[in-house]
């Protein structure tokens, strides 16, 4: 391992929301990692306690050995494990070339948040992008390898009668919306935020009621919003092949939408509220420009949300690309299959070699009809 110079550290996206004086304060605490082409930087089940940003080569994210994303030069790496203490790592990370990583230690991680450093909310929003373009890419993937389990959402054109009768008989909640300060305080990264804080962005939110089977967005749609559910549960659904892929069930206090805010771009799923209920929405602006002292108690409620929906994926992944993949069958366990399928049990184990020696006989009546 060797020093990082803080003009190289300065270079990078990753600290270009940081000031110059805060990233030549941190620089010591960065050390240069070398890996070596084919090399596992981190396997998958590892808790990880550094950040890693990628300074040359190549690495990719993989399951079960298949490539879930490719990543070069300014990546960032270790996310879960270096903002959250003990979790581990959900994908193998890979060097495909020689590759050259500046790791920062998660307790100095957090001494820089504590220092209320620049480079701290900075490494965190860039964080949330990085996590944003691979739980992109594991939808993507599960598109490919998964099976639907549900049907496909779809807008459907309301007429202006339906309309009338829906305003007369709403079929939205029936009670009232759960306050949001309760909600916030439930949040990862806002449960011990100071009460000014917590009040400053109450006021960046907006209640919103939802009916059973009301589509909140759809999957490439564009994002101009993020929500927090109050009272309810939502489906998040993924088109694969066929009709969708339920990949989770939200329930009161889960983010969700916040995707396309963090890095522009077309929704990755589809949110539809499974029965009645309510949500707080927050808009793009917003979002993206949090009340005055509370930027980085809010960013980092969202990286926690992108961690665990970055989790989910990889699960979601994972399952797709096991049923997609069964293990080989041996000719024995054929045969016993085919014996099983013709009404024949307990037949005992079978060995390859005895498969030579069985000989199939048929009836007369079989060959005429095969002829004829």
């Amino acid at each position: 391992m060797g020093r990082i110079p803080h003009e190289q550290l300065a270079g990078l996206q990753a600290m270009q929301a940081a000031s110059m004086d805060d990233v030549v304060r941190c620089a010591p605490l960065w050390r240069r990692l070398g890996v070596g082409a084919g090399q596992v930087l981190w396997p998958r089940g590892q808790v990880v306690h550094e950040l890693g940003i990628l300074l040359k080569g190549q690495v990719v994210l993989q399951l079960h050995g298949e490539t879930v994303i490719s990543l070069g030069p300014g990546a960032i790496l270790g996310e879960e494990g270096a903002f959250f203490h003990a979790l581990e790592h959900s994908i193998d990370v890979v060097a495909t070339t020689d590759a050259a990583v500046a790791t920062l230690p998660s307790h100095q991680l957090r001494a820089l948040r504590e220092a209320r450093s620049t480079v701290y909310e900075s490494l965190v929003r860039a964080s949330t992008a990085s996590i944003v373009r691979r739980v992109r890419a594991s939808s993507l993937a599960i598109a490919q390898a998964a099976e639907h389990d549900a049907e496909a959402p779809g807008r459907q054109e309301v007429s202006a009668l339906v309309g009338l009768w829906r305003k007369l008989v709403p079929g939205g909640p029936k009670t009232e919306c759960p306050p949001l300060v309760p909600l916030l305080r439930q949040q990862p990264g806002i449960e011990h935020a100071p009460p000014e804080a917590v009040m400053a962005l109450t006021g960046s939110f907006e209640r919103q009621a939802v009916s059973e089977g009301e589509v909140v967005f759809l999957e490439g749609e564009r994002g101009d919003a993020m929500y927090l559910i109050a009272a309810g549960s939502i489906d998040v659904l993924r088109h694969v092949r066929g009709g969708a892929k339920r990949l989770v069930t939200l329930g009161p206090g889960a983010q969700f939408g916040c995707n396309a805010l963090v890095e522009p771009g077309p929704r990755t799923a589809s949110c539809v509220a499974k029965g009645p209920g309510w949500l707080y929405r927050i808009s793009a602006e917003a979002f993206r420009s949090p009340p005055r002292g509370a930027g980085v108690i809010w960013w980092e409620s969202v990286l926690h949300n992108l961690a665990d929906q970055a989790r989910r994926s990889d699960s979601n992944l994972a399952e797709a690309l096991a049923l997609a993949s069964p293990e080989p069958t041996s000719e024995a366990d054929s045969f016993k299959q085919l014996l099983d399928a013709s009404g024949f049990r307990n037949v005992g184990d079978i060995h390859t070699s005895e498969l030579a020696e069985v000989e199939v006989g048929y009836s007369d009546e079989q060959i005429r009809n095969w002829r004829n």
